[in-house]
């Protein structure tokens, strides 16, 4: 499946071995691995509601709603049919691990994104179809989504690379587990919807993923307010969803939600705007 979209263009980092001696202002253009131009995508983690996610694809009609694209991560490539497949780890370090993970990876024909593709990796893992995470160009993008959405013009971020650098690493320098660099990603492909299957980090009987939970939840909101859309599953610890939505400090009595009215919406857009200019 085919989408219209402009192309993505960044600086530095693109998915081959990075060029060391080329200009520092030179521009590369990042062509998304299995060639399309997704909208809607599914994330398959490796936690136990991966379950949901086969469990949808056992009726007649799957009872999800169809991506463009599904992408998955690490172990979970080999039992999840998707189209690109991310490995943040060094493949270097994993085929020293282990000889069975690394020759499953030798054998997968889909785009595999990881962190490094050197002629080191390129010897290790012949004719897989790596590409390089870029990174340099997601924090450009990362950068340029938050200033604008903040009221920065266009024009002045040109005028002002430093602070382009320095929020990007601000934004994006907290990358602490695969799956923001697969969020992060989504936004930089323009990717408009996300479901998160598997996407687990406070499971019972293990805490050694609990540290990189936050992480993720952090994505999850940057991505929301840059206008993505991103669902769970309804039994996922994730942003708190089995304790279904309750607002601290009211008890028994929650507060009174509706819709805003046209004129509330008008003002508030008014007020947004004075603060903005002061």
């Amino acid at each position: 499946m085919t989408h219209d979209r402009p192309k993505t263009t960044a600086t530095d980092g693109t998915g081959g071995d990075a060029d060391h001696s080329a200009p520092v202002d030179a521009v590369t253009t990042w062509t998304h691995p299995t060639g399309g131009y997704p909208r809607r995508i599914n994330i398959v983690g490796c936690g136990p509601t991966q379950q949901t996610f086969h469990a949808a694809h056992q009726t007649y009609d799957v009872a999800i709603i169809r991506a463009d694209e599904t992408w998955t991560l690490n172990k979970a490539l080999r039992t999840v049919r998707s189209h690109l497949v991310f490995i943040m780890d060094d493949l270097i370090g994993e085929a020293t691990r282990s000889e069975q993970y690394r020759n499953d990876i030798r054998s997968d024909d889909r785009p595999i994104i990881t962190s490094s593709v050197d002629a080191v990796v390129k010897e290790q893992y012949p004719h897989v179809d790596l590409h390089a995470y870029p990174i340099l160009d997601v924090l450009n993008h990362c950068a340029i989504r938050a200033l604008g959405n903040g009221g920065m013009p266009f024009e002045e971020m040109l005028d002002k690379p430093k602070i382009v650098g320095k929020v990007g690493r601000m934004i994006a320098g907290y990358m602490h587990n695969s799956l923001p660099y697969m969020l992060a990603y989504a936004l930089f492909v323009n990717v408009h919807e996300v479901t998160l299957f598997g996407v687990d980090y406070s499971i019972e009987g293990s805490h050694i993923r609990e540290d990189d939970r936050a992480n993720c939840e952090y994505w999850i909101g940057f991505l929301r307010a840059c206008g993505m859309k991103i669902t769970v599953t309804d039994n996922t610890t994730l942003l708190n969803t089995t304790r279904q939505p309750w607002w601290y400090g009211y008890g028994a009595r929650p507060p009174k939600l509706r819709d805003p009215t046209r004129l509330e919406l008008e003002a508030e857009m008014e007020r947004i705007g004075k603060i903005t200019v002061a």
